[in-house]
């Protein structure tokens, strides 16, 4: 069975995906992130039995595909998976209701309900496994197994590698990368309890305290992930190499400050977005401002600097990686959380603002890392034209970073991720950034040609 998957969400993506792919027998995905690339897929491919959509997703909501799939007379199964209440949406609601083979399951929704619903409605048979896969990259980021890890030898043949409590090195793990192993495996009942709390990985800890050189240890295997992740996304290693060594040189500098090295180590234990967005989005402020004539090693430093503190004041990785005030995400945040993310610019500034670590610029680029070309961001409602180039760096990196999470770092989404960052921010002072990014990434050509 053919699955065509339209999620904007990355974790959402991932964990349809681990669904599908571990429950049903021969099944083959299709992944995209808004309703317009999901209408060209179909009319490419005849052979999709099944649509999975979401409904909020920048670029084509869910009712632009509703619309399409109304007009070629669509009667093969499609289920609506959103947060959105059905009642909400009326159009969605009408189509779903006009066909038993149409179904609505709002988010969160755990694995055993979602292979439910799935099978119901496509009279699938449930793949009857005894293992599930899971990336192998899950483990480069953890020393301590919870449960039994295998690898697959054969057809059938699952061989334990890890035992469940037992503690494990990155060494371990890489030597089955440099085998081009994909994944690991989890039992088909570890798996579940994995899938049912994707961010968490509760399968996997690290354990900080087993000597004195665990938290570096924590660091490389972090870093060995996100390397790897920037550099797929074309910057190269010399970039990654300059980025990391301007973020040690802000260690080194803010050790002589309690306060700002308490920060700084408390950031760099986190094994989340939080931390690991900060690392990339210094990785990728680099590559565009070397390609700047103003670029300077006073410059970098700077952009380094906001890329580790521009979010220190937040806690919840799902916070840290809404961009707009306005987005249907919101919808599951208190008020509490809410009012939160919209002040972290102004609070950070205002926990550094007596460091003398900190330059005006610095404090500038983190207050205004929310803005948008169009003056619909946040704190300050600024346009293009009156952000200064070094924020608006910081800000295109920011927002490129984001994206790759959005696309599941695919590396054939590139030239999508410019179109949107073309659509948002080819004005004022972020025209010749957005010019350096898109000549430095080489894909001029294949973006023209659409």
């Amino acid at each position: 069975m053919k699955f065509l998957l339209v999620e904007d969400g990355p974790i959402i993506r991932q964990f349809c995906t681990l669904v599908l792919e571990n429950n049903f027998q021969e099944c083959s995905i299709v992944e995209c992130i808004n309703s317009y690339d999901a209408i060209d897929i179909l009319k490419k491919n005849n052979d999709i039995d099944f649509i999975i959509s979401d409904f909020d997703m920048p670029g084509g909501n869910g009712d632009v595909l509703v619309d399409y799939l109304e007009s070629v007379n669509w009667n093969k199964p499609y289920l609506f998976h959103t947060s959105n209440f059905l009642d909400d949406v009326p159009i969605v609601k009408k189509f779903v209701d006009a066909s038993e083979n149409r179904k609505y399951a709002q988010k969160p929704v755990k694995m055993a309900e979602l292979t439910s619903i799935i099978r119901n409605l496509s009279g699938e048979k449930p793949n009857n496994v005894d293992f599930s896969k899971v990336r192998i990259s899950y483990f480069l980021r953890s020393n301590k197994a919870l449960c039994d890890i295998y690898i697959k030898l054969g057809k059938e043949k699952f061989v334990k590698i890890i035992n469940g409590g037992e503690f494990y090195k990155k060494s371990d793990i890489d030597k089955y990368i440099e085998k081009d192993q994909k994944y690991l495996y989890l039992s088909k009942d570890d798996f579940e309890g994995f899938a049912d709390g994707l961010r968490q990985t509760p399968f996997l800890e690290f354990v900080s305290d087993l000597n004195d050189d665990d938290p570096e240890e924590s660091l490389v295997r972090i870093h060995a992930v996100l390397k790897d992740l920037v550099e797929s996304a074309g910057v190269d290693k010399h970039v990654v190499g300059l980025a990391e060594s301007y973020m040690n040189s802000v260690l080194t500098l803010t050790q002589s400050d309690q306060k700002l090295s308490d920060m700084l180590f408390k950031l760099r234990q986190r094994r989340d977005y939080i931390y690991d967005h900060s690392y990339m989005t210094a990785c990728m402020a680099t590559f565009i401002v070397k390609k700047m004539s103003w670029s300077t090693t006073e410059v970098i430093q700077k952009l380094c600097y906001a890329s580790l503190f521009h979010d220190i004041t937040i806690t919840d990785p799902e916070i840290a990686m809404i961009h707009d005030l306005n987005s249907s995400e919101m919808r599951k945040f208190s008020k509490e959380e809410l009012a939160k993310l919209s002040s972290h610019p102004k609070d950070a500034c205002t926990l550094l603002a007596n460091e003398k670590a900190f330059s005006q610029d610095v404090e500038y680029i983190i207050l205004n890392h929310h803005e948008n070309g169009d003056g619909t961001g946040f704190p300050r409602g600024l346009d293009g034209s009156s952000i200064r180039p070094v924020s608006c760096v910081f800000i295109i990196a920011h927002e490129f970073v984001r994206q790759l999470y959005n696309h599941d770092f695919d590396e054939n989404s590139h030239k999508d991720i410019l179109t949107v960052l073309f659509n948002s921010y080819n004005t004022g002072n972020f025209k010749d950034i957005l010019d350096a990014l898109y000549h430095t990434l080489s894909l001029n050509i294949a973006f023209e040609e659409n």
